[in-house]
């Protein structure tokens, strides 16, 4: 398979290139395309947009990062780094034979931090100019318009909404979506979402108060459901009083929400929801959240950028809140994307000027740290358990762990794991050391583990950062994801398309393992700090997982 070309593939399409008569770009899309993926005519690639959690890491797949072109004002300098490019099969028999990917990026990669979302791409030669997708649920909508003729408008600041069909081919995803099956449906308006690699999500702070900067390092999820959650346990507001809900600072902690359309923000809150027990968050979209965060009282701290936390900086700590200055901030965020950047193979954007988050191959300001949900999980036996060596729970513990049966009840005992296995979504067969169950259990009785999560940020000290296999694991992990139009994957369509199975559809990739599955790729995913495992993380559809195998058929946006 010709997997390796080394050649740069991102170039400045500046205005003098536009109008030249090159044919790079049309040159109605000089204010949209900046220096976005160009190409020559002859070379149609497969244009994928959507999360910028790994935007910077299918730049990587294009060939280069960051992009060509003038650098953000105000940020680190950052020399474009050049990578093999992900091609097709060069013999396949596909209409776009030995193509390769290009990747759009959430926002223009020339900005540090736009005022605004109000940009637009024009991806294909004198095709047509539309909003640019920003986050995972963006990307899925501007590939699901594609595939079934609709139009597109992004879900934060909507231009006019305009039609995407044959614009996109493959969206990025830091969420999944749909019904969770192996099967790919071959419906004409259906996608099918591939993983590829995993990724951690855990919180950024800033210190209102030095004394609390060791509360903030060590938050459970108790505290995130009272600041985001939508249900009884928590107002929502993203405000939570010193002293209170599990807040053991004497300032007021205030949370900041990602933009509409993030797929870290979802997963974040559907791992929150299935700690706490219960569907306390609406996690069908973020809008809940941010209008909570945004009414009379809220933190007012919402649409923010998770790949810059210096905009965190600015828009938390430095808004409008009444307390802003004193508060104690939080905001969930991608791990692997801040340590792409703090290691420097991607932009450090949240290393702006006057607003430093944390230093390229440096620490983090005063005030400032990442770290991970802290938690004891709880959850109920899904069946009943008598005195034994197993039972069934809808949680994944570690081996070794510490299990509490109906803590305070008659029949409480305490039990340690020595495996797990999935027995159906969402649920596991716990085979405990011995001597196993002592007293018998009723369905629905509380278990508990009693577990500290891992210390995340042992993981993000040093001159390099790296992945946590076990906290993405066993907690707050997510699997990443490339949608792709089902039909050009499976049945009599995709002999057609060929080449798109063999960068992302190992099943029907030539040699019979996709191309983003395949070394040099899985070394660069783990160089922008993405676990290149699939750890079974306790996600409904995201357990026992292969590279290029369809998890999620018939998703929606």
């Amino acid at each position: 398979m010709k997997n390796l070309i080394n050649r740069p593939v991102r170039v400045l399409a500046s205005a003098s290139l536009l109008m030249s008569g090159l044919g790079l770009l049309a040159a109605g899309s000089v204010s949209a395309a900046h220096a976005d993926p160009s190409y020559t005519a002859t070379a149609r690639p497969y244009i994928c947009v959507g999360s910028d959690t790994i935007q910077d890491l299918f730049n990587a797949y294009s060939g280069v990062e960051p992009s060509v072109g003038p650098e953000p004002i105000g940020l680190p300098y950052l020399a474009p780094n050049y990578y093999p490019i992900m091609h097709a099969a060069a013999s396949s028999t596909a209409k776009n034979p030995d193509s390769q990917m290009m990747s759009f990026d959430a926002l223009d990669p020339h900005l540090p931090a736009p005022t605004n979302n109000t940009e637009t791409i024009t991806p294909i030669i004198n095709g047509v100019t539309f909003d640019r997708p920003n986050g995972s649920g963006d990307g899925r909508a501007a590939l699901e318009a594609a595939i079934d003729g609709g139009t597109f408008s992004r879900s934060t600041q909507p231009g006019t909404p305009e039609p995407t069909k044959g614009e996109v081919d493959c969206a990025r995803a830091s969420s999944s979506s749909g019904t969770a099956q192996t099967t790919v449906s071959t419906a004409s308006n259906q996608m099918s979402g591939m993983p590829f690699a995993s990724d951690a999500i855990g919180y950024a702070y800033h210190c209102g108060t030095a004394a609390d900067c060791t509360a903030l390092a060590q938050l459970p999820s108790a505290v995130f459901e009272t600041l985001y959650g939508s249900g009884a346990a928590g107002g929502g507001s993203g405000v939570i009083s010193a002293g209170t809900n599990g807040w053991t600072g004497s300032a007021p902690l205030l949370g900041c929400a990602i933009q509409l359309g993030s797929g870290t923000q979802k997963t974040f809150l559907q791992q929150i929801a299935k700690v706490s027990g219960g569907p306390v968050i609406a996690v069908s979209g973020s809008s809940t959240v941010q209008t909570n965060l945004s009414s009379t009282g809220g933190s007012q701290c919402t649409g923010l950028e998770e790949n810059n936390l210096s905009s965190f900086l600015v828009n938390g700590p430095g808004g409008s809140f009444t307390n802003a200055s004193t508060a104690d901030w939080v905001e969930p965020t991608s791990i692997g994307n801040d340590s792409a950047q703090h290691n420097g193979v991607a932009v450090n954007r949240s290393g702006q000027s006057g607003e430093v988050f944390f230093a390229t191959n440096g620490g983090f300001s005063s005030g400032d740290g990442i770290a991970g949900v802290q938690d004891a999980w709880w959850t109920t036996l899904q069946a009943a358990a008598t005195p034994g060596t197993t039972m069934q729970i809808a949680l994944k513990p570690s081996v070794g762990e510490t299990l509490s049966i109906n803590p305070g009840g008659g029949d409480a005992e305490s039990v340690t794991v020595a495996s797990t296995t999935a027995a159906s979504s969402g649920v596991y067969t716990v085979t405990l050391q011995s001597p196993g169950l002592l007293n018998s259990h009723a369905k629905g009785e509380t278990v508990e583990d009693l577990s500290v999560g891992p210390a995340l940020a042992a993981s993000l000290t040093g001159a390099t950062w790296s992945a946590d296999d076990a906290y993405e694991g066993t907690q707050f992990g997510g699997w990443l994801f490339v949608f792709v139009n089902s039909a050009e994957i499976n049945g009599s369509a995709f002999t057609d398309n060929q080449g798109l199975a063999d960068m992302f559809y190992s099943p029907l990739a030539t040699g019979g393992t996709a191309v983003i599955c395949q070394s040099p790729f899985t070394t660069e995913a783990a160089t922008f700090g993405f676990d290149t495992h699939l750890p079974d993380n306790g996600i409904s559809g995201e357990q026992n997982g292969t590279c290029g195998d369809v998890e999620f058929s018939g998703a929606t946006s």
